[in-house]
């Protein structure tokens, strides 16, 4: 998976983090929750472990890259698991809380993949998002977008990862509640390490960034991760309607 991240185009790699995931979690969402209902006992408890596996993979995995679609390859694995928390619930919040978690993670994967990609010459190795300071606009909104999937309060990225663990917790799924919970405080080490690089770090050659969003989209963009906290009642009933 990091392999393909890393050696795709920015729109391939887009395919890759947004359409995929979502039309895999609806086939899975559907089958489990369809035909296999009745098998809530079994599946959940393989759901639990793939759950759990999937977010110590992906995060200490995350943590040993330099090159930042790697670092966003084993993250979205991590991402997974907690779509698989959510899921191995086995009720109909769950299936609701995975909606939301899916719906805001893949967005923000997907701007700040836009973001590495804007010209001949893109955003590689971690040290080269420093070449995002020379924009007003990109700069912040990729900050913003990593605080997010990092989890930080009160961006939308924090609340969805906290109704994935309350619902856990009210399914007596204490082990894999902390094992979420761990994982989620790594995985900012890497998120706000990519922040410091954007902005403390030094870049080995100096090269041009084109902004690939104008002020009126990086507005656009930079409300996805604020929504949820001023809006919360407009997106629960959203995600109800389609569970």
């Amino acid at each position: 998976m990091a392999d393909v991240y890393e050696g795709s185009p920015a729109i391939a790699t887009s395919f890759l983090a947004v359409f995929v995931k979502v039309s895999t979690f609806l086939v899975i969402a559907r089958v489990l929750f369809g035909p296999l209902a009745d098998g809530a006992p079994f599946w959940g408890s393989v759901m639990q472990v793939c759950a759990g596996l999937s977010m110590l993979v992906g995060c200490l995995g995350a943590l040993f890259q330099k090159r930042v679609k790697r670092i966003l390859a084993y993250s979205s694995v991590s991402n997974a698991g907690f779509l698989l928390s959510a899921l191995a619930c086995g009720n109909f919040a769950g299936v609701e809380t995975a909606l939301v978690y899916l719906g805001f993670y893949c967005a923000s994967l997907a701007v700040f993949l836009r973001l590495l990609d804007v010209d001949s010459s893109p955003v590689t190795y971690v040290s080269d998002l420093s070449r995002l300071r020379n924009s007003e606009s990109s700069a912040p909104l990729a900050a913003l977008a990593l605080f997010s999937m990092a989890g930080i309060p009160p961006l939308t990225g924090f609340w969805i990862k906290f109704f994935v663990l309350k619902e856990l917790v009210s399914s007596s799924f204490y082990i894999l509640a902390t094992v979420a919970a761990l994982t989620s405080v790594l995985s900012s080490f890497y998120y706000v390490g990519l922040v410091r690089a954007m902005y403390f770090e030094t870049p080995a050659e100096a090269r041009p960034y084109e902004d690939p969003f104008s002020d009126a989209g990086c507005i656009a963009a930079a409300v996805l991760f604020l929504v949820y906290p001023l809006a919360p009642d407009l997106i629960q009933d959203a995600a109800h309607s389609m569970a």
